[in-house]
């Protein structure tokens, strides 16, 4: 397969990453995002579970509050503590600082920091919110004098000093193994070699020694950071080290950035040691003064003349900055056909009195060409960029947040990072993205951040019309939001707290989210597509039928062949589009509930702070449960568990969390507090695995070396057997050829008029590394399914592409199939005879349970959507 099927994506360059407004289809697409950490085992957290356990009793026992603590799999610590009641902590006099560091201290069965790892932790970020009733602290983890790679815990206090909420990564009892034997130059020779497109996957990887980069800055500090010349890069590199958190060992690393092209910005981290790939991930997931333009897009109305002053507030400069160009404090716009950024300089309106007046021809769907209209085309650009800039500060979106500007006044954060944005862009067609950079862009290694408009020209059945990017207010406020939402979640230094599967499907939510709410038009980019009824999207917002259980399970892939003999015509991908339209019909729901587009606006962007890194879309939802608390005491509470209850998020919905974690329960509960309940019942089907197994069925497609489910007692999660795909003794399912299974239950009689849920143990360790780019993609899905009696239809109902460290029991809805008779099924297909040591899969513990929803209103109920200020 050698483009991907999937043109109605909207993308946008998030956390360090090139978001596209669809996935690139060419063989000179950028490279895929990695990190180690997720395909090695974690460390078992069971001899931390008595600690923790103990520390929570002890949190709980000293506040009356409801606490909520999310743990992380891997460590088992507190992931995300917080409580919709009140504060975690009483009012203090202290610095953020010290309140951070003697909360961390005094609950230190919970975190299990050392005295001596939390006062080495640094500041990563501190800031006030602009309101003024806040305060935000990030603490950056550090061992041996160095930065702990994306190990950061995030703080927010009332104005009174009280602790609201704490949230990030962090590593007890690291320590760093091995010593640096790379030089830095050594070390950016081994990153350009990991990210060179032009070597065939597979194949042996070994340093670039041709590659000679004069120093610009020495090696300075205890992170022995060294500033080398831009050489064939965009940008000058520099290098430092850092502690990579690795199987509960700290393995020393290099961290740079190298900016290769146009579309490839890629933030890299390898081993001090070999010069290993630990991580890469590409950045980019474009009189009074007044211009001529489209206020949403030319098909919703005629160009009209706007000031250019800005916001007095937002743009004391206004947006010209005193220059006669399209270029302010906020943005620079020009064209950039060529496709290279600063290096020739694009064409740029030019008015002696800053009027940009230029009326519009269409000439390039009339004619195809564009140079009529490559005044207009900027200057809209220039509009959207600027005006989009002062309506999200009026939002929170401030300098202290992270936001883009060349100057901030004095205002907190860091300036110097105005976005670059370039119309016309000649990186390709139907597309556009954006660049994210940590707050201030820092000089000369990394950068601009950069927002990229493409040109659209027809690719039906999602393009059949010429259409420019920079004209659809659509698209340039999907791409800013990507801005947005990176230097927001995980703190305005932090640009990768959003590569987690459901994290990247959040960032398109949110993108999508905004200008449709913005615009109140529930239709996002009808303007490029032509569609108005749907626009680059399945659906419109206000009519989507996706909910939280169809996570993972709505983006068909038929490529590489499904096999002769198995059970699916297609199978189901996680896909960060399509992912992202259930994020954002939730955000819709939550907008109708509220009955003020602005007051949901203002929750979402607030509930940025408050979200943790690699977020689930629970996690989203809760933190914008926190942020009604901090802003208006909680009053929207019910409003906003209906909305989320109706899309599936209700209180006892389930998600793993991980990098590739995929697999969610939806439920539509509200909190008792609200009036609703969940409840399970009858057990309708259960089988531990032990005795008789004779009702389950097994088919495969082996090469004779045994790879298919059967039963084993290598493990198990009770008792003594569970069913296992793999191969016994060397539990492996490396046998050179492609393999496939599936495990049927028993028929099941579902009864009518009732819930039911399906429960199941499973360990996994499977390939789970994609290469879009080579087919046949090189990774081995879990599918489970339904498969109905009397008709034989298939149902994906869930996407197994987390790798277990332990037997993990989790929960699927079946409510769908009441009154049908049913086999579930669990099917693992390899796709590849590509060598691989991944042990395999192993279910247990099935059953089949009834399950009761009730949720009633309270007599009283309160619309308080009037209180927004």
């Amino acid at each position: 397969m050698k483009s991907r099927a999937i043109c109605l994506l909207l993308v946008l360059c998030c956390p360090a990453t090139v978001r596209a407004f669809r996935q690139p289809h060419s063989r000179k697409a950028p490279l895929g995002f990695f990190d180690v950490r997720t395909r090695l085992p974690e460390r078992s957290t069971s001899g931390v579970r008595d600690e923790v356990r103990a520390g929570v009793a002890a949190f709980c026992s000293v506040t009356t509050a409801t606490v909520q603590i999310r743990l992380h799999p891997a460590t088992g610590r507190p992931r995300h503590l917080f409580t919709l009641e009140g504060w975690l902590t009483g009012p203090s006099a202290q610095s953020p600082i010290e309140i951070a560091k003697a909360f961390l201290s005094d609950h230190g069965h919970l975190f299990g920091l050392s005295v001596s790892e939390i006062a080495e932790a640094a500041v990563g970020d501190l800031y006030r919110h602009p309101d003024g009733k806040t305060q935000h602290l990030v603490l950056q983890q550090r061992c041996s004098g160095l930065d702990v790679f994306q190990a950061r815990v995030q703080f927010a206090f009332d104005a009174q000093g009280r602790v609201i909420h704490v949230a990030g990564d962090y590593y007890p009892g690291l320590q760093v193994v091995g010593k640096v034997r790379l030089s830095p130059l050594e070390a950016v020779q081994w990153a350009a070699a990991h990210c060179d497109r032009t070597r065939p996957r597979g194949g042996e990887v070994g340093r670039d020694r041709t590659l000679r980069l004069a120093v610009v800055s020495p090696e300075t500090g205890v992170n022995g950071e060294v500033v080398f010349a831009r050489g064939p890069f965009r940008d000058p590199v520099a290098a430092h080290l850092v502690v990579m958190p690795l199987g509960g060992k700290g393995i020393p690393a290099w961290e740079m950035t190298l900016h290769i092209s146009p579309t490839e910005c890629y933030h890299v981290v390898v081993d001090a040691r070999d010069g290993s790939l630990l991580y890469r991930a590409n950045l980019y997931q474009f009189a009074v003064p007044s211009g001529l333009v489209f206020t949403e897009h030319p098909d919703a109305g005629p160009q009209q003349v706007v000031p250019f002053t800005g916001d007095a507030v937002a743009s004391p400069l206004g947006w010209c900055h005193a220059t006669t160009t399209t270029q302010g404090n906020n943005v620079v716009a020009r064209e950039d056909a060529d496709a290279n950024n600063e290096d020739v300089l694009g064409i740029q309106p030019f008015s002696a009195d800053c009027q940009f007046l230029y009326s519009f021809t269409n000439s390039w769907a009339d004619y195809q060409t564009t140079a009529p209209d490559v005044n207009a085309a900027v200057t809209n650009l220039f509009y959207f960029v600027n005006w989009y800039h002062d309506y999200l500060y009026d939002l929170g979106f401030d300098e202290a947040s992270g936001n883009f500007q060349l100057e901030n006044f004095g205002r907190g954060g860091n300036g110097g990072d105005r976005v670059h944005a370039d119309a016309m862009d000649g990186s390709g067609f139907n597309n556009s993205n954006f660049l994210t950079l940590v707050d201030g862009d820092p000089p000369g290694p990394s950068g601009h951040s950069r927002i990229q408009m493409f040109l659209f020209k027809p690719s039906p059945p999602l393009f059949p019309i010429y259409r420019d990017g920079a004209l659809d207010g659509d698209v340039v406020l999907h791409e800013y939001t990507h801005g947005l939402t990176t230097r927001m979640v995980g703190g305005p230094s932090n640009v990768l707290a959003l590569r987690a599967l459901q994290s990247v499907a959040m960032a398109e939510g949110w993108s999508d989210f905004f200008p449709c709410s913005i615009f109140d038009d529930p239709v996002v980019a009808e303007y490029v597509t032509g569609n108005t009824e749907r626009g680059v999207r399945h659906f419109a917002y206000d009519d989507h039928p996706w909910l939280f259980g169809a996570v993972g399970n709505t983006f068909a892939v038929t490529e590489p062949a499904l096999p002769s003999g198995g059970p699916f015509a297609t199978v189901f991908l996680p896909e960060e589009h399509n992912d992202g339209e259930i994020w954002a019909a939730a955000l819709w729901a939550l907008r109708d509930a509220l009955g003020y587009a602005r007051l949901a606006e203002s929750l979402v962007v607030e509930a940025l702070r408050y979200t943790p890194p690699s977020p689930t879309m629970l996690d989203g939802r809760d933190a914008i449960l926190v942020a009604d608390t901090v802003k208006f005491q909680g009053i929207h509470h019910g409003q906003i568990w209906r909305a989320f209850a109706q899309r599936g998020m209700g209180c006892s919905a389930e998600a793993e969390v991980g990098p590739k974690a995929a697999l969610v329960f939806q439920a539509f509960d509200w909190p008792p507090a609200f009036g609703g309940s969940f409840s399970t019942g009858t057990v309708v089907f259960a089988d531990d695995m032990e005795g008789d197994l004779s009702g389950w069925t097994v088919a495969y497609h082996s090469s004779g070396a045994g790879v298919a489910f059967h039963p084993t007692s290598h493990r198990s999660a009770s008792l003594a057997t569970s069913w296992y795909f793999g191969r016994e003794q060397s539990w492996d399912y490396d046998t050179n050829f492609r393999e496939w299974s599936t495990l049927e239950s028993p028929p099941i009689a579902l009864p009518s008029g009732a819930g039911c849920l399906l429960e199941f143990k499973h360990w996994r360790s499977a390939e789970d590394g994609v290469d879009w780019n080579n087919a046949p993609f090189y990774f081995d899905p879990g599918i489970v399914y339904v498969r109905v009696a009397g008709t034989d239809e298939f149902h994906q109902i869930g996407f197994a592409f987390h790798n277990t460290s332990a037997w993990e029991t989790r929960r699927i809805d079946l409510s769908a199939f009441a009154g049908q008779t049913v086999r579930v099924g669990f099917y693992l297909d390899t796709w590849d005879s590509r060598a691989n040591d991944y042990e395999g899969w192993y279910i247990d513990d099935v059953r089949v349970i009834q399950s009761s929803t009730v949720n009633t209103a309270p007599t009283a109920t309160r619309n308080s959507w009037n209180s927004y200020r």
